[in-house]
């Protein structure tokens, strides 16, 4: 990674989000039958997070934890049917 200027305050984030990416890829000793490279070239170039969390096991209520930073007991979003009532007011 390239340091910091003295001129620039902050650094420069890009974070990448993929839905139901495992342990396959190259980067984190994958599996045999995949080809990784672009995410292989990707974690060689910026920072790889071995050992990551999610606050549910459904992609719907942890993009929604991402997003606005609320657990999934607090939004009542478990599942992919609650999202359509769920009552964003309580999300403000």
């Amino acid at each position: 990674m390239r340091k910091v200027s003295p001129l620039t305050k902050h650094w420069n984030t890009l974070v990448i989000i993929a839905d139901d990416l495992n342990t396959w890829a190259g980067c984190m000793d994958g599996h045999p039958d995949v080809k990784t490279p672009n995410i292989d070239r990707l974690a060689q170039r910026g920072v790889l997070f071995t050992n990551a969390h999610c606050p549910s096991p459904l992609c719907g209520p942890s993009r929604q934890s991402l997003l606005t930073d609320l657990l999934p007991t607090t939004t009542g979003v478990y599942a992919r049917e609650v999202w359509q009532t769920i009552d964003r007011r309580r999300m403000r």
